[in-house]
């Protein structure tokens, strides 16, 4: 099984909040479970920190991660879950929320 971990959760995993999503992101970690990650969670968690040295530690613990490489219809498929979703009347703040879920929709027979 490989797990995509949403930006928010590794925000708050960093950050020590103690959240359910967190403690659900900490038993995979200790599971040893296939964490991936892509390129666009890889930016929105970095380009947070400020600090130079905790920039450095978070980049080389995710270098870790399998990371999944996104093709050109990764972003097709981006804007057309974007699209299904205001037709039924939801308006996701950042279209990049689409992009890090693509893969997933697909895999796990989703319907929008």
């Amino acid at each position: 099984m490989m797990v995509l971990v949403d930006t928010t959760v590794w925000i708050d995993f960093f950050s020590a909040n103690p959240h359910p999503h967190v403690e659900a992101l900490e038993k995979l970690i200790a599971e040893r479970e296939n964490i991936c990650l892509c390129g666009v969670i890889l930016t929105e968690i970095l380009q947070g920190i400020r600090d130079d040295a905790e920039f450095k530690k978070t980049r080389d613990l995710l270098a870790n991660l399998v990371f999944l490489p996104m093709s050109y219809s990764v972003y097709l498929n981006s804007a057309e879950i974007y699209r299904a979703l205001r037709r039924k009347g939801i308006t996701l703040r950042k279209s990049v929320d689409c992009i890090g879920n693509t893969d997933i929709i697909p895999r796990r027979n989703l319907r929008i």
